[in-house]
């Protein structure tokens, strides 16, 4: 009985050995199955099983004895190598069959190669599931670990608008359930997730996830994604044709330097792509120019030949032949669209996001300038037609003024008529989609610019035809009051006034003679008004400090409601004020201090008290202490000669 026993154990012992050997060498097998495809498809080259101890052949005929998705993967991916249709089967296979516990790389080349191969689907849609169904896949070491390979899923998504919102669902699932946790890849993903808002026509929301990674930025060392922010927010404002705000966003982008040489010339390039299509549109043409000149000896500095830099040079001339067109220099038009050979090609193929749209409405143009009208109608109606998948709104509406105005010239009325109306649809369209979506977000965020989206939502209800004109200033209202929220939380707000604080006055005063030698070049000039309230302690002291507090939001309102644009302005301390204005003359300044000084005076309060501000205005010199000094001094002659005044 007893030896009985010890064979049964020894023979117990036995199989678990020739399990474990077994289950290591399949595993063995299993991880040179992994490294074999992850080498494969980094050289795009086949998997050469050949080379594998796999205990199954990786073919069709035996594809019925297959039980693991990488099995499916490496046939699916070598009859793709071989251009054969059937791979897409297969990797479907693989897909499905993936889960949390599939290798990463397997999981990502998978979604990887069925997005890009989309085309061979029966239903190209497809594409999308593959994104929000395999995000599902990865586990959270997988998001921890690898999360710029799985942001890479979404930089070049669909050009649809049901892609689109697949890939905000996607990247929404990512950042509610927490499944990253570095403030890098939250930055990463929020940046993305405000250009598809963006790009869907939702500028509340893109907007928000804009700021939100700024405000990421400013705590991080890393200044990448905030400066990707920046800029992207400033192309905000562009396309709400508020190019001054957008500008000087520009600006305080460049300003940012990166440690990494590779990141400071990728943002210094995306900033020129971004401020030359900026100039363009508001026609500022020498601005422009100089621009382009600035970008090109940048490229020849910085760096080699790439796909990058050959979307940049494209973008750059194809701007340029907007520029001559306008300026009626047909013949460097011409020149630029003979050098750069097979032009549409190179549009298709070499485009970021929707900007092809645009390049074609100017490619349209310079065949209408050439009397070329059948090829310029037939890129006008591919963006036209391209619109209703690809979104691109700014695109749509240059081009349907461009049919309304050509089928009027012909005479032909009926289609004339036709892209009219759809042109009127369209601008009720985005008077709906841009302010109710605007009123919806500050509303329901910001509660101290209820009242003013109140108005506009009255407005809105009262008569929808609103113009397009008043629909951009409603929306950038809209902006400026999210930038107010975004501000305060980075301390840059006043809390009594909503007017900009005395911190970031001093960061602002230091920039500006960081810039003010380029005014200079431009022959323009920047002035500091400063002015406080006269006799304020009386008022504190007759009347109390919550009719002072009132009387100083009353003077802020007043301060705000007259630069608006102009500058910018600061609370600087207890009853005192200052003004950057940036750009303008003496005579100019003068009247903007005029203007608030007179509007003080005429304000009323419930006490019939009678307010007045003295004022001080100089020219920004090449010195801050000095041009402060000066500032002061101005403001104290105002006082000695009598208080009400405007010293300059």
């Amino acid at each position: 009985m007893k030896n009985r026993r010890i064979i049964v154990f020894f023979a117990m012992m036995l199989i678990i050995i020739l399990t474990v050997v077994i289950y290591a060498a399949n595993n063995r097998n299993y991880v040179s199955l992994i490294s074999e495809i992850k080498y494969s498809y980094e050289n795009d080259i086949k998997i050469n099983v050949d080379n594998l101890d796999l205990k199954k052949e990786i073919t069709i005929d035996n594809s019925s004895n297959f039980t693991l998705p990488e099995e499916y993967f490496a046939l699916g991916y070598n009859l793709i190598q071989d251009n054969d249709k059937r791979g897409i089967d297969y990797l479907n296979t693989a897909f499905e069959l993936m889960d949390q516990k599939t290798d990463f790389y397997v999981k990502y080349i998978t979604i990887k190669l069925l997005r890009n191969n989309s085309d061979k689907l029966e239903n190209p849609s497809e594409e999308s599931r593959y994104i929000l169904d395999g995000i599902k896949k990865f586990n959270e070491k997988d998001h921890e670990l690898h999360f710029l390979n799985i942001r890479e899923l979404f930089v070049k998504g669909s050009d649809t608008d049901e892609g689109r919102k697949v890939l905000i669902d996607s990247i929404k699932y990512i950042l509610d359930d927490e499944k990253i946790s570095s403030e890098s890849a939250i930055s990463s993903y929020r940046n993305i997730l405000g250009m598809y808002y963006i790009m869907q026509g939702n500028y509340s929301d893109g907007i928000e996830n804009y700021l939100e990674t700024i405000y990421l930025g400013n705590n991080m060392d890393d200044k990448y994604y905030l400066n990707k922010a920046l800029i992207d927010l400033g192309t905000v404002y562009s396309i709400l044709n508020q190019y001054e705000i957008a500008e000087e966003i520009y600006e305080q982008a460049y300003d940012i330097n990166h440690p990494n040489i590779e990141d400071d010339n990728f943002m210094k390039l995306y900033y020129y792509a971004n401020i030359i299509e900026c100039l363009i549109y508001q026609k500022k043409y020498d601005e422009f120019f100089d621009k382009c000149n600035e970008m090109e000896r940048y490229i020849d500095k910085y760096y080699v030949a790439s796909d990058v830099i050959e979307s940049s040079i494209l973008q750059m001339n194809i701007y340029k032949v907007k520029a001559y067109l306008e300026l009626d220099e047909i013949d460097k038009a011409d020149e630029i669209i003979n050098r750069l050979y097979d032009l549409e090609y190179k549009v298709i193929e070499n485009y970021f996001i929707d900007s092809d749209m645009a390049y074609f409405v100017i490619l349209g143009d310079y065949y209408y300038k050439k009397s070329n009208y059948e090829k310029a109608l037939e890129l006008y109606k591919r963006v036209y037609d391209s619109e209703k998948t690809r979104m691109n709104k700014n695109a749509k509406e240059e081009v349907l003024h461009k049919l309304v105005w050509y089928y009027q010239s012909i005479e032909d009325y009926k289609k004339s008529s036709f892209y009219s109306n759809q042109l009127i649809e369209f601008n009720r369209d985005e008077s709906s989609v841009v302010n109710s979506g605007y009123i919806k977000y500050i509303i329901d965020k910001y509660e101290y610019e209820k009242e003013l989206m109140l108005a506009s939502e009255e407005l809105l209800k009262n008569g929808i035809e609103i113009s397009i004109l008043a629909v951009v200033f409603i929306s950038s209202i809209s902006v400026g009051a999210i930038v107010i929220f975004m501000l305060k939380k980075n301390n840059k707000i006043d809390g009594l006034t909503q007017m900009y604080n005395r911190e970031y006055f001093d960061k602002e005063f230091y920039r500006l003679f960081k810039k003010q030698y380029k005014n200079f070049i431009y022959h323009k000039s920047s002035y500091v008004c400063m002015y406080d309230i006269d006799n304020f302690k009386k008022i504190n002291d007759t009347y109390g400090h919550d009719f002072g507090d009132e009387v100083i939001k009353a003077i802020a309102g007043v301060s705000k409601k007259e630069v608006r644009y102009k500058g910018k302005a600061f609370r600087y301390g207890g009853e005192e004020f200052i003004l950057i204005l940036k750009n303008i003359n003496e005579k100019q300044a003068l009247r903007i201090a005029e203007n608030i000084r007179e509007a003080v005076e005429n304000l009323s309060f419930s006490n019939q008290y009678k307010v007045t501000i003295s004022v001080g205005i100089t020219v920004v010199e090449d010195n801050k202490d000095v041009t402060f000094k000066k500032v002061d001094k101005k403001l104290y002659t105002s006082k000695k000669n009598g208080k009400n005044k405007i010293t300059v």
